[in-house]
Order: C-alpha cells, then structure tokens, then sequence
C-alpha cells in the first residue's frame, strides 16, 4: 500500500551525491554573496527531498491543502501551499516516470487524449493572448490559472503510483475540512476584534469585503455578511467524524444545521443551494437500494425545512433572509430583497455583455492573463456609465461557467473544457454502484463525489469562475481516482496474503 515509498531507483541514487554536492555549493554561494533567504531555502533543499521520497505523504499533503489557499509569508502573493506541494509532486511523479518509462494516469475516468487537447487549447491561447507572468515580460497577470490547471491535469497523468492507506485517507480529508475553516476564522476573528487580530492573514488571504464587513459591524448600517463562512465543509466534517447510526445521527444532524446556519450568514443564495446539492447527491448515491424512496424522503425533509423557514424568516438575520430570497414563497425582509434582486440584475446585465462580446472571441479566447489596460478594450462594449460591468469583464470575473470558458479559451476551449468535467461523471458515478473492499474508503469516495457533483452543477448552471473553480472539481476528480484505486489495490494486497497463508507459503 505504500507505492513509491521505496528505495530510489539506481539511476536516482548515482545522483544524490552529485546532488548534495550542488547543494553544498549552492549555499556558500548564496552566502558569500549576502543573499541569506536564498541561502535558507537551498540549505532546506535536503529536508524537501526526504519530505519528497515519501510521495505518498506529499500527496496526503496536497489533499490537506486543497481545503483552502494558503500562502507562504514572504513569498509571491500569487503562489499558495497548494502550488508549491503541486508542482513539487508533478515533477517527482513525471521524474520518476521517466525511469519506469511509462506514465501511469490516476484513472480511467478521464482519458489523457481529452487532456492533452486542453493543453493544446491552453498553449494557443497563451501563445496569441500572452502568459501572464511579468517576470516573462509584458505587463500582465494571472498566468497562474494557467499553471494551477496545468498541474492538476498534468498530475493526473502521473499520478497512477501513489496510494494511501484508508487512516490515511480519513485524516486527510478531516485536515482537508479543518484547513478549510481556517478564513472563516481569519475573518471572524479580525472583524470582531476591531480589526486587531490579523496574524492569521499572514498564511491566509484578506477577504476583499472583509474592510466593508467591518465597517457594518461599526456602523450597524447595512447587511452583516460573513462571506467566507464554511458550510458544506461542516457538513462534509460531521459525516466523516460520525455514522449515521445509532448516537451518531444527532450530531450529524446538528452540524448540518450549523453548516445551513453559516451558509445563511454569508448572505450568498448560492451557498444554500450548494449544501442541498451536496446532501442530495450524498443521500442518492449513497442508498444503493431504494433509491427514489430516498429521494422521496430527502425532498420531503427539504420542504419541511423550508416550512419552518418560512415561519420563522422575520427573526433571522437579514444576511440569511438575502440567503433565502431566491425561494419564492418566503417573505424575507425588503432590505434583503433588494440587496439580492440588485446583484442578480447586475449579473444578467454581465452575462449579456459577455454573449455581445463573444464573436470577437471564438476561435482564439481572451486567456487568463489580464492587465489594466485590457479595461479599455472592453469598456466600447459596455459603455462608460457601466464602469462596474467593464471591470468585470476586464478582471475575468465572468460568474458564468460556460461563458467564462468561451470568453478565455473559445469554441474550442468550451467544448474541451466541459468534456474534460463532464465525461469523467459518469465514470465516478460508476464506481458508487460498484463492490467496494474498504467501507471507511467507499463513505471518503461518496463525500467526495457529492462535492464535485455540486461544484460540477453549480458551475454549468448557476454560477462559475474559470480561474478557481475548474481546477477545484479536477482536483476533486483526482482524489476520487485514487480512492477507487488505493480500494484496489488494499483488496489485492489482502487477497495476496490470504492466498500465501492458504498455501503455507512465508510473507516477503
């Protein structure tokens, strides 16, 4: 169970003196020349080398991280945690699959063809629109949503050796949840503090509106929204720490109320629909027999939930009356009504500006890579008295899923793109109906799979960010692939022995 956890190949281990030599004078180099930081991190160079011959380790690392964007204090703005452990895996995995002289993909659901034409679709764009990296010249930004993207489907592609244990696996994904509070708790705990605590923003990123938030609370002028409060996250949590038996069903059913709570006080629509998806897709997938009895009883639950709301929606925060305003028949407060129709309006407007603008951008997108001056070139489309609009289109802030892909990548780019989404569904769909070996594998596989069913449909239907999200859902499809695997692969270990100790035959 422990795939490349083993000695180095021999080629690798003729280059680890050579290695550690480089490194050596690497460091006095660095030295002598004043340069202490760069000397610090070459001097860490062999601890990151011990830490990456335990690629398993780093790949649980790189679960962990994906709960969250985290920064390196000091470093680049632009390069998180997840990055780093990213491209660090990815070049392991391709060096290492350079000496087996074959690459192992992580699954079948994806087929590596439909991967290498959304690299080829990425590398037009980046040819004709630019990279977006100042350091390689010109005055854009935003080439890492190329390299994120680049990474987590070049991964895939190498990623087949690496399994993990299922303990491993659970406390992955328990990290994965809690690294995920972890703005919430940066948020909350500036806000309340006045604006006093915010050492946290050191490793997590400052919330744009997190300024205004404060300003409400100082104020009592406007709507207190806590956007980045967490609320599929909690629920996700509470079914990983407890069963849905006995004792356990009570706390599960607490920390999904929490987790509905948290997401109404962030006062996104949005985050709502997120959770029912989520608990929706989790309920179905996860009742192999009776299925649409269960469906049945889900929906009857979910009208129930929403009969109290609408009960009790006068006494609720006005955060979570703009949370709940998409539901029709409730009567949430005016303040909140209007705060919501206002955005919605404006995301209409948005979306039509972006299908006037898409002809100029069919066969070759936008890109990624952004800069000040493209305001400019958008603003003759929208008009100078929709400043908001044409920032949003010049930032690629585009709400919209499948626009967002036709806009930045084309005609070609979109059909690619949510093949490259959609295809691998069905095929870890698939899987649920399938014998699993490992229950404590199979229950990771299904919370999983119902995050990526809920991002995957929020993303072509309701709300989309080309910059984030597809890279999100095809990391979720990552770890979906090596779960499926590492269940594989523990059945065939334990077959193995059962047969050896059958035929008297010693363990190695």
């Amino acid at each position: 169970m422990n795939g490349p956890d083993r000695p180095l190949p021999r080629p690798l281990a003729i280059l680890v003196p050579v290695l550690i030599a480089g490194v050596v004078l690497a460091f006095y180099w660095c030295m002598a020349r004043g340069m202490v930081l760069a000397a610090v991190l070459v001097a860490l160079l062999p601890l990151a080398a011990l830490l990456f011959s335990r690629l398993n380790t780093v790949f649980a690392l790189l679960i962990v991280l994906a709960g969250a964007d985290l920064y390196i204090p000091g470093f680049a703005s632009e390069l998180t945690l997840l990055d780093f452990f990213g491209l660090a895996l990815l070049l392991i995995l391709a060096f290492y699959a350079s000496f087996t002289g074959k690459a192992r993909p992580a699954g079948q659901a994806l087929h590596p063809i439909l991967i290498l034409l959304f690299f080829a679709v990425m590398g037009l764009t980046i040819a004709v629109r630019g990279f977006g990296f100042r350091q390689l010249g010109g005055g854009k930004i935003g080439g890492m949503s190329y390299v994120r993207l680049f990474t987590v489907l070049g991964l895939y592609l190498v990623a087949g050796p690496v399994y993990l244990t299922p303990r491993q696996w659970r406390l992955a994904l328990l990290s994965y949840c809690f690294v995920a509070l972890l703005p919430a708790v940066a948020d909350m705990t500036y806000v309340f503090s006045g604006g006093k605590f915010f050492q946290l923003y050191q490793v997590v990123k400052p919330s744009p509106t997190v300024l205004s938030t404060l300003d409400v609370l100082r104020s009592g002028q406007g709507i207190l929204r806590l956007k980045r409060l967490p609320g599929v996250d909690v629920v996700l949590l509470s079914l990983l720490l407890f069963r849905w038996r006995g004792p356990g069903k009570m706390p599960i059913i607490l920390l999904t109320f929490l987790g509905i709570f948290l997401a109404g006080l962030t006062g996104f629509r949005l985050r709502l629909i997120s959770i029912m998806l989520f608990v929706g897709v989790f309920v179905f997938v996860s009742a192999k027999n009776r299925r649409i009895l269960t469906v049945v009883k889900f929906v009857g639950a979910v009208l129930a939930l929403l009969l109290v709301a609408a009960i009790f929606a006068s006494r609720l925060p006005v955060a979570v009356n703009r949370a709940m305003s998409w539901i029709p028949f409730l009567d949430v407060s005016r303040e909140a009504e209007i705060s919501a129709y206002g955005t919605t309006a404006w995301r209409l407007r948005l979306w039509q500006q972006m299908i006037d603008i898409a002809p100029h951008y069919l066969l070759v997108g936008r890109g990624f890579a952004f800069s000040p001056y493209d305001l400019s070139e958008v603003m003759p489309f929208v008009g100078i008295d929709r400043y908001d609009l044409a920032v949003a289109l010049a930032t690629h802030n585009y709400h919209n899923g499948p626009l967002g892909l036709l806009l930045d990548l084309g005609v070609a780019g979109l059909v690619v793109g949510m093949l490259v989404l959609i295809i691998p569904a069905f095929g870890v769909y698939r899987a649920t109906r399938e014998p699993w070996h490992d229950q404590r594998l199979a229950l990771c596989y299904r919370l999983l799979l119902a995050k990526f069913a809920a991002l995957l449909a929020v993303f072509v239907l309701i709300y989309g960010d080309t910059r984030l999200m597809p890279r999100e859902m095809l990391l979720l499809l990552l770890f979906l692939e090596r779960l499926r695997a590492s269940d594989t692969r523990l059945a065939e270990a334990q077959a193995s022995i059962a047969g050896d100790a059958a035929t008297g035959k010693p363990k190695p």
